[in-house]
């Protein structure tokens, strides 16, 4: 069997293309041949004669089975011949079967049978079976009109003669000739957005799905003088349909854009039919304008919102911000967690980096970017002329200043009004004159201590070293194998990424992992993961590369309720004490998360706690040894201006590492150990000068100001 798309036939189409369709591929007659399994007619010229002729002709015209639900089989008996089946996006692919190949299609998609034009001769036998995943019987096939041995009472046709379909497929044919087809039409984008200033300096990049196919743009060439020829196109499992050849002399080597991960999030999560992505300097700017601890950009009540799918000039536009990756790949789970927690976004903005725009058209995506543009630009020009882009303007549609909205707090409070919490999302805005916040009691109770981050370890912290060790671990290590093993066998992109980072990032004496293709094949790729991974895992080596494969082999642990988290019964209750109910609410400090485990695995873990369910509700950021091991100074530098203080001496750090803890307060933050059963013995020597707390309750002494922290 042979598949490729009719409109290039240098596009192969893989088997998982196929089976999005219902379709898949087999031997002839080995088809459950149940009771139920009727066989309808026989396309040979021995067995029709003087009929053949005129029932390829109806076969061979465009047509599908109508509402049965059942499934048909196609049995080469001799021969070869062609099967043209429709995708999703309404695009002929090509089945070449030969003889003894089986081609199995639900009654829904559409087809047609086909001579080829090296082999006229055509012996076909088609068989008619109850759909497996209805399990309609054939008596109720016969009840819904059948007559059992006709091949032609259940067609529907796609158009109502020949000539009309020959008049749709020339129409067609020649629209796709003036267009140049969906890679023609991402050059014509990619030149037009490098003239708004979206994909300069080979940065930003464009993707487009056309039903089970997806376009990409390569990495690092000049987006404007990009070719049709030199984009990617694979599946929705990240097989390659189409490899672009050798680059032109002079321009760099191609390689599939480093977004590709981040592409498939949202096709696979939100079904988007495009995304864009852009480096424009209003959109960093955006991510900048609130503070560098800001996880949201806010507008609302600007025309230009309408053109946001699902929203009207009254909604406030609510964008989430991630984290910069220095690597693309990196952004990921980032990216995936955002679309998650965010149902209703079309956007995620990265910091410092840009963004990424998908809609489920090219058309939406195009407008929703040019109205994403167009508001960061609007906020940017606000901001600098001093007017609040956030808030809701009053009955005339002017814009409360924050010197005002002080002043009519402060009345307020006098009249005893406004002492309610703000309920508004992201926690203790103020949004016009209705969302005057919490007592004045409450919005100092940490006010003293000038603490307003609170950065915490995971293990021998929150989360007891015994659960990380004879829970986690092991699970990583026994699981690393089926899990690559699975994912393999499905071309994960996600899975082909931790592997290339193993094998980038492999420290000295650690079993290597050849390139795939090579030696012992995919099984001998598989066996060398399992060796690297185990290896590394036994020194207690905290690579990145190590830290990102476990998260995702946790991820799926979770998913299947193998795993449950574990955290200390005093953790639950501090964090919403401290945050105030929430992401640093009024009054509240905000939370944060450093540890040597991925981002992902720090979400999962607070995501899926057995005693407290989850309680990522109450945390605003996750950092990893990406920004620096966790015993160098410059990692909490690093950390502190993310989380945009103005000073470290804001930030406490809760560990039960004395090593770690020295190196955060070298760089400026305050510090508490944390002493916990099954923690490691504290080198009293290098202890000295440190406060140890057995609880988190002890640590709202400091947070309070009622205890000072050592000098």
């Amino acid at each position: 069997m042979r598949a490729w798309y009719l409109n290039d036939p240098h596009q192969a189409c893989t088997p998982a293309i196929l089976e999005e369709l219902g379709a898949c591929v087999g031997k002839a007659f080995e088809a459950d041949k149940g009771p139920d399994t009727l066989f309808l007619t026989a396309i040979s010229e021995k067995e029709l004669r003087a009929a053949f002729a005129d029932t390829l002709k109806e076969f061979g015209r465009e047509h599908c089975m109508g509402a049965v639900s059942e499934v048909q089989d196609f049995n080469v008996v001799d021969g070869q011949v062609y099967i043209d089946v429709r995708d999703s996006a309404d695009a002929w692919i090509r089945v070449l079967l030969f003889k003894e190949d089986r081609l199995t299609l639900p009654s829904s998609v559409w087809r047609r049978l086909l001579p080829t034009t090296e082999d006229t001769h055509v012996d076909v036998a088609i068989a008619s079976r109850p759909d497996p995943s209805n399990g309609v019987s054939k008596g109720a096939r016969n009840g819904a009109g059948r007559k059992e041995g006709s091949a032609f009472s259940v067609k529907t046709y796609r158009f109502a003669s020949p000539a009309d379909e020959r008049q749709a497929m020339a129409v067609w044919t020649q629209r796709r000739g003036q267009d140049g087809g969906t890679q023609q039409l991402i050059v014509d984008l990619c030149r037009q957005f490098y003239d708004l200033g979206w994909v300069t300096g080979t940065g930003g990049s464009i993707s487009i799905r056309e039903g089970n196919r997806v376009f990409m743009t390569p990495s690092g060439v000049q987006k404007e003088r990009i070719l049709p020829e030199e984009l990617y196109i694979l599946d929705m499992r990240g097989n390659h349909l189409y490899v672009p050849p050798e680059s032109q002399p002079g321009r760099s080597p191609l390689k599939l854009t480093a977004c590709a991960p981040l592409f498939f999030h949202t096709y696979r999560i939100r079904d988007a039919g495009a995304v864009i992505h852009s480096h424009g300097m209003d959109c960093v700017l955006a991510t900048l304008l609130q503070g560098e601890d800001a996880t949201e950009f806010r507008i609302t009540h600007q025309e230009m919102i309408k053109g946001i799918a699902g929203h009207g000039y009254r909604s406030t536009l609510v964008i989430p911000i991630i984290e910069n990756t220095p690597h693309e790949a990196d952004l990921a789970d980032s990216l995936a967690d955002a679309i998650r927690r965010y149902p209703e976004t079309t956007a995620v903005l990265v910091r410092r980096h840009g963004i990424y725009i998908w809609g489920k058209t090219w058309m939406q995506a195009k407008t929703q970017a040019e109205c994403y543009h167009y508001l960061f630009r609007l906020a940017v020009e606000m901001h600098r002329l001093g007017i609040d882009y956030t808030a809701t303007p009053r009955g005339d549609g002017a814009t409360l200043s924050p010197a005002m909205l002080a002043k009519e707090k402060e009345a307020l409070l006098a009249r005893g009004e406004g002492m309610g919490c703000c309920s508004g999302a992201g926690g203790g805005e103020l949004q016009g004159s209705h969302a005057l916040n919490g007592s004045h009691e409450k919005a100092g109770r940490y006010e003293k201590s000038g603490i307003k981050h609170v950065l915490m370890d995971i293990e021998g912290t929150t989360t007891s070293i015994d659960f990380v060790h004879q829970n986690l671990f092991p699970y990583a290590s026994t699981q690393v194998g089926a899990h690559v093993r699975e994912k393999l066998a499905e071309n994960d992109p996600e899975v082909l990424g931790d592997i290339q980072a193993l094998r980038d990032g492999c420290p000295d004496g650690c079993p290597p992992i050849p390139e795939e293709g090579g030696e012992g094949g995919r099984e001998g790729l598989m066996e060398a993961v399992v060796k690297n991974v185990r290896w590394q895992m036994e020194r207690d080596l905290k690579t990145t590369a190590l830290k990102r494969l476990q998260g995702h082999i946790w991820r799926a642990g979770y998913a299947k309720g193998a795993l449950h988290s574990h955290v200390y019964e005093d953790v639950p209750k501090a964090l919403a004490r401290w945050t105030q109910g929430g992401k640093g609410g009024v009054g509240g400090v905000k939370l944060a998360i450093y540890s040597s485990g991925s981002r992902e695995a720090q979400r999962l873990l607070f995501e899926h706690t057995e005693a407290a369910g989850d309680l990522r509700r109450y945390l605003n950021c996750y950092f990893d040894t990406s920004v620096g091991g966790k015993r160098e100074v410059e990692s909490y530098r690093q950390i502190a201006s993310s989380l945009g203080v103005s000073g470290l001496d804001e930030v406490l750090f809760l560990t039960d590492v004395v090593e770690e803890g020295l190196a955060a307060r070298e760089a400026g933050m305050r510090v508490l150990l944390s002493v916990r059963p099954g923690n490691a013995e504290v080198d009293e020597e290098k202890g000295k000068g440190f406060v140890k707390v057995t609880s988190f309750e002890e640590v709202d002494a400091f947070l309070e100001g009622r205890v000072s922290f050592p000098i």
